[in-house]
């Protein structure tokens, strides 16, 4: 949980620290040990992540979170301005778009799933990366996230986290679920539209809903298998 909310303490007063605590899900008595520790934390944690072979090396890499083990791994493309900002994948308006749009069909908060992205560290001008950076930051962190976390399901959105199974395809297969493989790690990768695309164009909105929708039902008759 401090890899995600201890390095945004920092970075905001006090009484701004207990309501994005109580957003976040998170106890408000953790907020002293937060903003103590936020600064090294950040720092500490950033430092250990390796560099892919490709990365641009222009800017701190963003680091995963949420609790591990966990059953869902979210996977996004790369990081925008707001994560720079704030060190927390999926935040600002996509985070905003996941975790009070999306996440509430799914039927699970925020603080209940792991996110990252395919490329820790974001492009000069924050566009998608190519399938080749996409390729080389995930041979290098992806495997050791996956044996951490042990996810059952791994939701891919977009198309460059798509692009890491070459046998999906996101506008056939979005919303279903496939068999898939990273290294030693096995399970269902579930493809999805990357939730700014409903920010972007509203048409994705229904299909991203719908998608949501079936992957809570699909979670729900592994359940009672």
């Amino acid at each position: 949980m401090w890899g995600r909310e201890g390095r945004m303490i920092g970075r905001l007063g006090h009484d701004q620290n207990l309501h994005r605590l109580r957003q976040l899900n998170c106890p408000a008595s953790s907020c002293t040990i937060y903003y103590g520790l936020c600064r090294s934390v950040r720092k500490s944690t950033v430092m250990t992540l390796p560099r892919c072979s490709l990365c641009p090396r222009h800017c701190l890499p963003i680091p995963p979170s949420g609790p591990t083990p966990s059953r869902l791994l979210f996977l996004g493309e790369a990081p925008s301005s707001a994560e720079d900002r704030d060190g927390i994948p999926f935040c600002g308006k996509t985070g905003d778009e996941l975790n009070q749009t999306y996440l509430p069909i799914l039927g699970v908060p925020r603080s209940s799933i792991f996110v990252t992205n395919v490329c820790l560290c974001s492009r000069r001008d924050y566009s998608n990366p190519d399938y080749a950076s996409a390729l080389s930051c995930a041979n290098t962190h992806l495997g050791p996230t996956l044996a951490r976390v042990k996810p059952e399901v791994i939701v891919v959105m977009g198309a460059v986290a798509c692009s890491l199974w070459p046998e999906i395809s996101l506008n056939l297969d979005h919303g279903l679920p496939c068999a898939g493989k990273w290294g030693a790690w096995r399970g269902i990768v579930w493809p999805m539209y990357h939730p700014s695309a409903g920010i972007h164009a509203t048409s994705f909105m229904i299909p991203l809903q719908t998608d949501f929708a079936a992957l809570k039902e699909f979670l729900r008759r592994l359940d009672n298998l």
